[in-house]
């Protein structure tokens, strides 16, 4: 295992940082070996027999190439749940764990536990997922214009034996539900599209730009449709949650302000930028 790290730094170093080599030694081990990271640490001696170095210097192509490691793994960690995830879907990132962490402690805070929440965005099915899993009483739903992302979600179900149902459907033109959820929550596509020349090449060549992108002249174009579906599928005194762009919470903040909902909070994560906006509807 110490000839791999070797090979990997000196084909890597004029890429990555020494740090995120590191991790990718650590996640490459733990995969091919089937061993975990206390283990390893243990066994730092042992020998990749034939078919462990071979995939693991397959994966080492891959890395050269800018591939994320999640893809490459077919899997990534969020919020302690193992997901897979694929190119159908965005690789979950832990500013998206503050704001699972905001929506579970406001639900707690409820005395009411008959919660319903729906997701909406829902790719990997990361958000839906980590809250079924963290408060099982909670009836979670996704929803997902993808199909395939939706199958790479009901595949995180099954591997987290949570129960979330997942629907397909556009929420550009949604259609009408008769339901209606106690919690809106969504991560939408919120980066400008004119930024696509600033954005780390990894996630431009190889994250699903129907994921990522906003039209540069309606940046707010997901967040306008998902509160206007809100209003209407909001339970009395719903809460909406979004993650957002550093650069725009303020202006989603005063666009739920103009439709209507009340209590509207900016909080920062956990590098201090203004990302995530919560609203109440007290329809």
């Amino acid at each position: 295992m110490k000839e791999f790290k070797k090979i990997l730094f000196n084909s890597l170093k004029n890429i990555y940082s020494k740090s995120e080599i590191q991790i990718f030694n650590n996640l490459i081990l733990e995969k091919v070996t089937g061993l975990n990271r206390a283990k390893l640490l243990a066994n730092n001696d042992i020998d990749l027999d034939e078919n462990q170095e071979k995939l693991a210097l397959e994966y080492l192509e891959r890395l050269k190439n800018l591939e994320p490691i999640h893809y490459i793994l077919g899997e990534t960690e969020f919020y302690g749940l193992k997901l897979k995830v694929d190119p159908s879907v965005l690789i979950p990132r832990p500013e998206t764990e503050e704001l699972v962490e905001w929506v579970l402690f406001d639900i707690n805070m409820l005395d009411n536990q008959a919660v319903r929440v729906l997701d909406i965005g829902t790719g990997s099915g990361a958000i839906a997922i980590a809250i079924k899993s963290k408060n099982p009483k909670i009836e979670v739903s996704g929803m997902d214009i993808s199909t395939e992302a939706l199958k790479n979600a009901e595949e995180n179900v099954k591997l987290n034996n949570v129960d979330v149902d997942f629907i397909e459907d556009n929420i550009l033109t949604p259609k009408s539900y008769n339901q209606k959820w106690d919690v809106i929550v969504s991560n939408p596509p919120y980066i400008p599209i004119d930024e696509k020349s600033i954005i780390d090449k990894q996630v431009v060549d190889f994250e699903p730009h129907v994921a990522l992108f906003s039209p540069s002249e309606k940046p707010l174009l997901f967040f306008h449709k998902i509160a206007a579906f809100a209003i209407s599928h909001l339970a009395p005194q719903g809460n909406i949650y979004f993650e957002t762009h550093k650069d725009h919470a303020r202006n989603v903040a005063k666009m739920l302000g103009n439709y209507g909902f009340t209590d509207v909070v900016i909080r920062n994560d956990i590098s201090g930028h203004e990302r995530m906006v919560r609203g109440s509807f007290m329809n």
